[in-house]
């Protein structure tokens, strides 16, 4: 039987799965991308379901079509990744899309539905296909769920009581939640959050602090800090200004607020010569509300 495929139905229903499996490549991977974006993202990997007009192609080729267009995708939904984020991002987008496709091929094997077509890797319903969105947002919502119970709640609020390690020393002061801090280190793809050097003492060592408070130009720190102190300059941009900070990866640091404890393992203090907001010790970034809530 052959079924005729329309076009605007296509791109339409992938479009609206992509986006779906972008949001929730986002929330694994705890990135917040605009809406546009997202919906940007998902349009261009929809791009790939026209190999359904295509001959028959090997699985390999269907692979790395898909996967081509999963990197744009991601890149446009999350710019400012990183190259080793990127290359995570695209994995863990390609993978839930393997996920989808999967259900898909058992459902087509097992039941033969009317109208549903499977080829090329792509599918295609021709009948019901507000019921192929359904399903696509229950797959989304199912695996929220799980990362919900898996993962732990996000952690909302502005302030909070924020406890810093590194080696050995323990500091515990006020940081304020900016969702607009998007800092992360460039290799580690790691989040970065930003303090005065002069409120660090007790934390870092005292030739560090020296060292950031005297604002010395990149590159004349000595270079056994890099090890010792695991010093990185991380490229920072703002609004008519470029340049590069300062920063620590400290052990661990934790985040106290509004009955919910937050523990990142993996995260750098950046030393500014900014001023921060009252009584505000320490400017979180905004990505930290989709981690882990121990």
């Amino acid at each position: 039987m052959e079924i005729g495929v329309y076009l605007d139905i296509l791109l339409l229903l992938n479009w609206i799965i992509a986006y779906f499996i972008m949001k929730l490549t986002g929330l694994l991977l705890g990135r917040q991308g605009s809406a546009f974006r997202m919906l940007l993202g998902g349009f261009i990997f929809s791009l790939s379901s026209l190999m359904i007009f295509m001959p028959s192609l090997p699985w390999f080729s269907q692979f790395g079509i898909q996967l081509t267009f999963s990197l744009l995708g991601v890149y446009c939904a999350f710019p400012k990744m990183g190259v080793k984020g990127m290359g995570l991002a695209a994995g863990v987008f390609f993978l839930l899309n393997l996920v989808f496709a999967g259900l898909l091929c058992v459902i087509f094997l097992l039941f033969r539905p009317q109208g549903m077509l499977l080829y090329n890797g792509v599918c295609y319903f021709n009948l019901s296909p507000l019921l192929f969105v359904l399903f696509a947002a229950v797959f989304y919502g199912v695996f929220r769920g799980a990362h919900f119970l898996l993962k732990g709640r996000q952690v909302s609020g502005e302030r909070f009581e924020t406890s810093l390690y590194f080696q050995g020393n323990k500091l515990t002061l006020s940081g304020f939640l900016d969702t607009g801090n998007h800092l992360r280190e460039q290799f580690s793809n790691a989040p970065v959050m930003l303090g005065h050097p002069a409120r660090m003492k007790g934390l870092l060592p005292e030739d560090l602090l020296l060292f950031c408070e005297q604002n010395e130009a990149p590159g004349q720190f000595p270079a056994q800090w890099i090890t010792q102190y695991r010093v990185r300059w991380i490229p920072y941009h703002t609004l008519g200004e470029t340049g590069l900070l300062p920063a620590v990866r400290l052990d661990r640091a934790e985040l106290i607020g509004q009955g919910s404890r937050l523990e990142i393992s993996e995260v750098y203090l950046g030393l500014t010569q900014c001023p921060l907001p009252e009584n505000c010790d320490l400017i979180l970034p905004g990505d930290l509300v989709m981690q882990t809530v121990l």
